[in-house]
C-alpha cells in the first residue's frame, strides 16, 4: 500500500544506515587488538547475510541478488580517506590485513567510524519513533518504558546526536588507552591507572552510567580486583550539584520555602551525594517534630530526561553490541529489564513505600530488635523529596566493633528473609547501604531498588534447595524450569550437562560450613 516514494524513501534510508554501519564496522576491525573477534571475518565474505551484503533490502522482482559490493561502497563514502587496500581487505573480511592497510590512515579511519556512530543512533531513534510523540519520555507515571523513550526522541535527534557525540569524545581517549595497553602487552602493568581513569570517566558521563560502575564495583565476579576498588568510590564519593538547586526542587516538590520546613540546608553542603541525588543533614523546622534530625534526600534536577537519553542510546546501541561480540543472548530484553529498576528508583515516594513496608514486615520475624530502614517523614516526601528520620551509624565494613561479623549474619538472614518470607528484596547492598548503628543494630539505606518476588516464584526456591540437599536430583531441571532459569521444555538439555551435580556440589559446601574453605 505504499506510494512510490514511501518505499524509495525508505530503501534510501536503509541503504543511508548500511553506509554507516559498514564504516563503523570497519572501524572497529581496524583497530582490533590481535586475537579479538573480527567482525568482518564474522560477517565478511563467507556470509551470504551479512550486514554489509545488505545495504538495503532485496528486491526480489528485480532479480538483483545483494552482494558485498554494495557494502564496499557504502564505506567508500563514509571512510573517505581509506585506502584500496583498507577496502579490499574489507571486501574479503580479512582484519588482520585491515589492521595493516589502516597504518597511516587511523585519524581518517577513526574519525570515520565516530561520526558514523553518531549519526547511526540519530537516524535510529528517528526511525523507531510512532506517529505520537509523547511530551515526555516515560508518559505512564514516569513508568520505563522504551517504546515512548524511543517516540520522544525521534523527535528530538539533535539531542540524540549530541549526546553520542558527547559520548564518543569522553570516553574515546579511555578506549585508545585500553587498546594500546592490549597490543604493547601493559594490560596488568597499567591496571591502577586505568581503574581510577575509569572511575572518573564514568563520573563525567553522568548518573546513568555512575549507576553502571555502582553496581560493577560489587561483582568481582565480572570484574578484576583493582577496578573493583577503583570503582567503590563511586558508591559514596561522586560529585555533588549545587546546594540552591536542591532548595529550589524542594519549594517546588513540598509547595514552601525549603527555609520554613527545614533547618540546616541552606549553605551547607550534602553530606553525601549519589547518582541520583543527594543527602543533607537537617533539623524540621516547624510543626509536631519541629526539632526531629533527618535526612533530605533530593534528587538531581532534569535526570529523568538525561536517564531515559542514555537508556534510549544503550539500547539501540546492542544490536551492534551482539553484531561485534557474537553476544547470543536477547540484549535488549537485558537492558529493559535493568531500566525498569533504575527508572523506579527515581520515585521516591515508592522507596519511601519500599522502607516503610520492610519494617512493618521485619517486626513479625525474629530480626525486629536488630535490623531497621529509617522511618519516613511522609508529609516532607513526594516523588523528588524523599525525608527520613536521621540514624547516626558507621558504614558496616569500616567498622572495626567486635560485633561486625555477627551484623554481617544478620544481613544474611535480612536478606533471605526477603527473598523467601516477605517477597520484596532490597537490590542494592553495597557498602554504602549498610549502617552499624551505636546500638550495634544494622540499618540498611536506600530502597529505591528492589524487586518483588511473587509467592510461588519463593515457593519454587525453596523447592529447589531442598531437593539439591536431599539429593533429589530428578526434580532439579524442573526446578529450573520454574524459577526461569531455563526455557520451558528443555530439561532434557539440562540433564544433558553437568549443571545438577555443579549446583548439589555448591550446595552441599555451603551445607558443610561453606565452599571457601574446601
Amino acid at each position: 500500500s505504499h506510494t512510490p516514494r514511501t518505499r524509495a524513501n525508505k530503501v534510501a534510508m536503509t541503504r543511508l544506515h548500511g553506509l554507516l554501519a559498514a564504516s563503523l564496522l570497519a572501524t572497529c576491525s581496524a583497530f582490533a587488538p590481535a586475537g579479538a573477534p573480527a567482525l568482518l571475518r564474522q560477517h565478511g565474505a563467507h556470509n551470504t547475510h551479512s550486514f554489509l551484503a545488505h545495504p538495503h533490502p532485496a528486491s526480489h522482482s528485480s532479480g538483483r541478488k545483494p552482494g558485498r559490493a554494495g557494502g564496499a561502497l557504502c564505506l567508500r563514502a563514509a571512510a573517505a580517506g581509506g585506502t584500496d587496500a583498507v577496502l579490499a581487505a574489507i571486501q574479503r573480511g580479512d582484519a588482520a590485513a585491515l589492521q595493516a592497510a589502516a597504518v597511516g590512515h587511523e585519524a581518517q579511519v577513526a574519525a570515520a567510524g565516530a561520526v558514523s556512530l553518531v549519526f547511526l543512533l540519530s537516524l535510529l531513534s528517528a526511525a523507531g519513533g510512532g506517529a505520537n510523540k509523547p511530551a515526555k519520555p516515560y508518559p505512564n507515571n514516569n513508568t520505563y518504558d522504551h517504546r515512548t523513550a524511543a517516540a520522544y526522541f525521534a523527535a528530538r535527534p539533535a539531542l540524540v546526536a549530541q549526546r553520542t557525540a558527547q559520548l564518543l569524545l569522553q570516553s574515546g581517549s579511555f578506549g585508545l588507552s585500553l587498546l594500546l595497553d592490549q597490543v604493547t602487552g601493559q594490560l596488568d602493568a597499567n591496571m591502577e591507572r586505568r581503574a581510577a581513569s575509569l572511575t572518573t570517566l564514568l563520573t563525567q558521563l553522568g548518573p546513568t552510567f555512575i549507576k553502571i560502575g555502582q553496581s560493577l564495583s560489587i561483582r568481582t565476579d565480572l570484574m578484576p580486583p583493582t577496578y573493583v576498588r577503583a570503582l567503590q568510590q563511586l558508591q559514596d564519593q561522586v560529585p555533588a550539584f549545587p546546594t540552591e538547586q536542591a532548595l529550589k526542587t524542594i519549594e517546588e516538590e513540598l509547595g514552601a520555602p525549603a527555609n520554613s520546613l527545614f533547618s540546616g540546608i541552606q549553605g551547607s553542603e550534602p553530606v553525601a551525594a549519589a547518582s541520583l541525588g543527594q543527602v543533607y543533614k537537617a533539623t524540621i523546622a516547624s510543626g509536631e517534630r519541629k526539632g526531629t534530625s533527618v535526612a533530605v534526600k533530593v534528587q538531581r534536577p532534569q535526570i529523568t530526561e538525561q536517564v531515559a537519553l542514555d537508556m534510549h542510546l544503550i539500547r539501540n546501541a546492542c544490536p551492534l553490541f551482539k553484531l561485534a561480540t557474537g553476544y547470543p543472548g536477547d540484549a535488549e530484553g537485558l537492558v529493559d529489564d535493568w531500566g525498569v529498576g533504575f527508572v523506579n528508583e527515581l520515585n521516591y515516594e515508592e522507596e519511601a513505600i519500599n522502607g516503610e513496608y520492610f519494617n512493618e514486615e521485619i517486626k513479625k520475624t525474629p530480626l525486629r530488635d536488630v535490623v531497621f530502614a529509617p522511618s519516613v517523614v511522609e508529609d516532607l516526601t513526594n516523588r523528588k523529596v524523599l525525608t527520613t528520620e536521621w540514624v547516626e551509624g558507621e558504614r558496616l565494613e569500616k567498622s572495626d566493633a567486635k560485633d561486625v561479623s555477627g551484623l554481617c549474619s544478620i544481613a544474611m538472614n535480612s536478606y533471605l528473609t526477603m527473598m523467601l518470607e516477605t517477597g520484596r528484596l532490597h537490590c542494592d547492598p553495597h557498602p554504602g547501604n549498610l549502617l552499624r548503628t551505636p546500638e550495634g543494630k544494622l540499618c540498611i539505606l536506600d530502597w529505591g531498588l528492589v524487586q518483588t518476588l511473587p509467592a510461588d516464584l519463593r515457593l519454587s526456591f525453596i523447592e529447589h534447595i531442598a531437593h539439591l540437599t536431599a539429593s533429589d536430583y530428578a526434580r532439579v531441571p524442573s526446578d529450573l524450569v520454574k524459577l526461569g532459569f531455563v526455557p520451558d521444555g528443555k530439561e532434557d538439555e539440562i540433564v544433558k550437562t553437568d549443571a545438577v551435580e555443579v549446583l548439589s556440589s555448591v550446595y552441599t559446601q555451603l551445607a558443610g560450613g561453606g565452599g571457601a574453605k574446601k
